[in-house]
C-alpha cells in the first residue's frame, strides 16, 4: 500500500476546472494525498511569467506559476497529463500535449511528473488512466476500482453543471461542502463564453462574473450547456471544426442564442490564435441576433478598462431590449 504521506500536486490552472473531480478521485483511490495549488495571485502570476518564454499564452504562464506554488508546498509528485485528444478525430490545443515538457524546460528542477498520454484517437480513457495508475501501483484491481469511482465522480460533477452551477461552485462543494451559488439577480441574461481557465480564474479575468452580477446580470457560462448539445449546434454551421474546445465555444454561443439570451461576452487570452479565429467566426454567425463583446485578457490588463467596457455593453443590451 502506498503511504498516505506521499503528496501529488494538481495545479489550479488550465483544465483543472474541467477534470479536477476525476483526477482527484482517481489519485485518492490509489492511496495518494491530493494537494492543489492556491488560487491565482499576483505572486503566482509573476513567478509564472518569469519562468515562461514571452510567446507563451497567459494560461500557460499562470500554469507555471501554480506549479511553482506546489513545489513550495513540498509535493512529492506533480500530476500533469499529456492530452492530445478528448474526442475521436479531433484534437485540443498543442499546449496540452506539450505541457509536461514545457514545465520541465521552463522551470528546471521539478518533482517527478506523473503524466499519461490521453488520446482518444488511439486508446480509450480507461487504457490511458490504467497506464498512469500502473506507474503508481502494480495492483490492477486497485487501479480498476479507482478509475470507475473517478468516472462516477466526474459524471456527478457534469450533471451538477447542467443545473446552472459553475465548475468553481461544484469544486468548492467537493472540497469544503459549501459554495456560494451563482444566483439570478437581474432582468438581463448574459452568456459568458470562453475556456474554463479564463472564465473561472477571478484573478486573471479581474472578477468579471462578480462585476456582471453587480450590474444586475444573470450570468450563464459555457459549462452550463451539455457538451453533446453544444457540439451538435456547432456542427450545423462549422462542419467539423478541428479543435474540440473551440467547438464547445462556438456551440455554446449559438446554443444560448437559440435559447433567447440577451447578450454574449467572449473572453479570450492573449495571444491565442485559434480562439481569435473561433470567436470571430462565432460573432459572424451571431451578427444581428444579439449584442456581443470580446474581452482579451493578458498580464497587463487594467481593471478600469474592463469595468468601462462591461458597463457600456450592459447599457447597450438594456437599450436594445427596451426597443
Amino acid at each position: 500500500m502506498i503511504p498516505n504521506k506521499i503528496k501529488v500536486g494538481i495545479p489550479r490552472a488550465l483544465l483543472y476546472y474541467k477534470y479536477y473531480p476525476f483526477w482527484k478521485r482517481f489519485l485518492e483511490g490509489l492511496g495518494y494525498e491530493v494537494v492543489t495549488s492556491e488560487k491565482t495571485t499576483q505572486k503566482i502570476l509573476q513567478s509564472g511569467i518569469r519562468h515562461s518564454i514571452d510567446e507563451s499564452c497567459l494560461p500557460v504562464k499562470v500554469f507555471c506559476g501554480h506549479v511553482l506554488n506546489l513545489i513550495d508546498k513540498g509535493v512529492d509528485y506533480l500530476f500533469i497529463p499529456r492530452i492530445e485528444s478528448v474526442e475521436r478525430r479531433h484534437f485540443v490545443c498543442t499546449k496540452f500535449l506539450g505541457l509536461p515538457d514545457i514545465v520541465r524546460n521552463s522551470i528546471g528542477k521539478v518533482p517527478p511528473i506523473l503524466s499519461t498520454n490521453i488520446d482518444f484517437n488511439r486508446r480509450f480513457l480507461y487504457q490511458s488512466m490504467f497506464s498512469a495508475g500502473w506507474k503508481l501501483t502494480k495492483n490492477p484491481i486497485r487501479i480498476h476500482t479507482a478509475y470507475w469511482q473517478a468516472k462516477k465522480k466526474q459524471q456527478d460533477f457534469e450533471e451538477m453543471l447542467e443545473l446552472s452551477r459553475t465548475p468553481k461552485e461544484v469544486i468548492e462543494l467537493i472540497e469544503t461542502g459549501q459554495s456560494e451559488k451563482l444566483e439570478s439577480k437581474g432582468d438581463l441574461n448574459i452568456a459568458l463564453i470562453g475556456h474554463s481557465y479564463n472564465i473561472y480564474d477571478d484573478f486573471i479575468n479581474l472578477g468579471v462574473i462578480k462585476k456582471l452580477q453587480g450590474l444586475g446580470v444573470n450570468v450563464f457560462t459555457t459549462e452550463m450547456v451539455p457538451q453533446k448539445a453544444s457540439l451538435k449546434v456547432a456542427s450545423k454551421v462549422s462542419g467539423d471544426l478541428y479543435w474540440t474546445y473551440g467547438k464547445e465555444i462556438l456551440g455554446a454561443s449559438l446554443y444560448f442564442v437559440e435559447k433567447g439570451i440577451d447578450g454574449i461576452i467572449f473572453i479570450i487570452s492573449f495571444p491565442c490564435g485559434p480562439d481569435s479565429l473561433t470567436v470571430e467566426y462565432a460573432i459572424r454567425q451571431i451578427k444581428g441576433q444579439v449584442p456581443t463583446l470580446s474581452l482579451v485578457i493578458d498580464e497587463h490588463q487594467a481593471e478600469a478598462g474592463i469595468i468601462t467596457r462591461l458597463e457600456s455593453f450592459i447599457d447597450l443590451v438594456k437599450m436594445r431590449k427596451r426597443k
